[in-house]
C-alpha cells in the first residue's frame, strides 16, 4: 500500500502544467509521501498492527522518478534528451514490503490489517475528478486518517494524488487527436519510414529503443531528425496548450482549491519531517 478564466487562462495553464507534471518540488513531494506513510504507521501501531513507513531517501527517489514519467507520452525534446533517450525512471523498492507482509498473515489477521489500513469500502465517499471519472474513498482507515491530517480532507488528498494530474492526461489525449498533430505525426512517420523505421507513433519509437538498446541510438537519431522536420513537438505543444487552457477554464474552482490545500499540506509535512 502506498500512502498518493478569461485573460489569465494562459498563465493558469502554465501553473497547472507544472503542478500536474508536477511543479510541486521533488523535496515537497517526498516530504508529503514520507509524512503520509509516517502517519499511517503511527495509526496502525495504535490499532495494534505493523506498518513500516518509507524513509525520506526512498521517498525522495520515488518523487524524482515520478517527476520524469510524462516525457514518454510526448514527442522527443532533444534539449532534454540531447544525446539519446534517457532511461525511464524506476522507483526504488521499499525496504519493507507492507503488502507482502500482510499477505503472509493468516486470513483473519490479514483482513483485520487491511480494514485497519484501508478502511471499509462499503462506507465510502465518492470524489468526482476533473476528467469526469470518479474515485471512491473509505471514510475510515489509517490511510484516510493520514490524508485528512495532511490535506484537511480525503477529497483534497485525492485531488493532489490523482485529480489535477488527470487534467494533464486529458490534455495529452486531446492533443494526440488534434488534426494538426495527426498531420504532423503522419509526416513524422513517413520520415521515419524513409530512415528505415516503421513506426506510426512517436511513443512506439521510444518503446522500441528501450527494448532494443543496441539500436536505440539509431532510432533516437532518426526520431530527432524527423521530429524537427515535421515540427511535431511544436505542433503537439500548441495543441496541448489549447486543450489545457480550456480545461483550466472549466476547472478554475478545483485548481484554486488545490493551490490552497497543497500549500497547507506541504507545511504540515515539513513540520512532521522536522520532528
Amino acid at each position: 500500500m502506498s500512502a498518493a478564466g478569461g485573460a489569465s487562462a494562459t498563465s493558469d495553464a502554465a501553473v497547472l502544467q507544472g503542478f500536474a507534471l508536477p511543479n510541486v518540488s521533488v523535496n515537497d513531494r517526498a516530504a508529503l509521501a514520507f509524512a503520509s506513510e509516517r502517519l499511517v504507521a503511527e495509526c496502525m501501531s495504535r490499532k495494534g498492527f505493523r506498518f513500516v513507513a518509507i524513509d525520506i531517501a526512498t521517498a525522495s527517489a520515488m518523487a524524482e522518478a515520478r517527476q520524469d514519467e510524462d516525457r514518454a507520452d510526448r514527442p522527443l525534446d532533444d534539449v532534454i534528451e540531447p544525446t539519446g533517450y534517457l532511461p525511464l525512471p524506476v522507483a526504488p523498492a521499499r525496504v519493507f514490503d507492507n503488502d507482502a507482509y500482510a499477505n503472509s498473515l493468516d486470513d483473519a489477521t490479514r483482513i483485520a490489517w487491511s480494514r485497519a489500513a484501508l478502511g471499509e469500502f462499503d462506507d465510502a465517499v465518492t470524489v468526482n475528478l476533473p476528467d469526469g471519472s470518479q474515485v471512491s474513498i473509505p471514510k475510515t482507515g489509517c490511510l484516510t486518517e493520514a490524508r485528512v491530517a495532511l490535506f484537511g480532507s480525503a477529497e483534497n488528498a485525492i485531488m493532489f494524488e490523482m485529480g489535477v494530474a488527470s487534467i494533464s492526461v486529458t490534455a495529452v489525449t486531446s492533443a494526440n487527436a488534434d488534426p494538426d498533430v495527426v498531420t504532423a505525426r503522419a509526416e513524422w512517420a513517413r520520415c521515419m519510414s524513409a530512415s528505415g523505421w516503421a513506426f506510426e507513433h512517436f511513443t512506439q519509437a521510444r518503446q522500441y529503443a528501450y527494448q532494443h538498446p543496441d539500436e536505440a541510438m539509431s532510432v533516437w537519431t532518426a526520431d530527432r531528425s524527423c521530429t524537427r522536420s515535421s515540427r511535431l513537438r511544436e505542433v503537439f505543444g500548441r495543441a496541448w496548450q489549447r486543450s489545457m487552457e480550456g480545461l483550466v477554464d472549466a476547472n478554475l474552482g478545483v485548481i484554486e482549491e488545490y493551490r490552497l490545500t497543497i500549500g497547507q499540506a506541504i507545511g504540515r509535512a515539513t513540520e512532521l519531517l522536522a520532528s
